[in-house]
């Protein structure tokens, strides 16, 4: 299996998927793939997401710096970090072209402050 697909398979990886109580396939390989999301990892996506969607593109590491009250350094190493993790990707030498790799529904912090995803902000 090359690609992850979107809906649950079926046999023995769709009851492995449905006794997790994840969704859908592609959620299922991230929680296993991926790291664990600290609180301040999850403050950054959720920011990130909601940045990108209230202004159609992402934010520059000025506005993440500016958000957070942060220093620069600080703001390029938490992107490295989420880089580094498989929670975002970026295109060197773009400007604003992170792009969130977590589906919104698994940012802690959105769900935490009671935001549904599968809804308009």
């Amino acid at each position: 299996m090359t690609k992850a697909s979107s809906s649950t398979p079926s046999g023995k990886w769709g009851r492995l998927v449905s006794a997790c109580g994840v969704r859908t396939y592609s959620a299922f390989v991230s929680s296993i793939l991926l790291p664990r999301i600290t609180e301040k990892q999850g403050h950054y996506l959720a920011f990130i997401h909601t940045y990108s969607f209230m202004f159609g593109q992402p934010p520059a590491e000025k506005d993440i710096q500016r958000h957070f009250r942060v220093s620069p350094p600080s703001v390029h190493q938490m992107i490295l970090t989420l880089e580094r993790n498989g929670f975002i990707r970026r295109q060197p030498g773009v400007p604003r072209s992170i792009e969130i790799l977590v589906a919104p529904e698994n940012l802690p912090i959105l769900e935490w402050l009671g935001i549904k995803t599968s809804q308009s902000l």
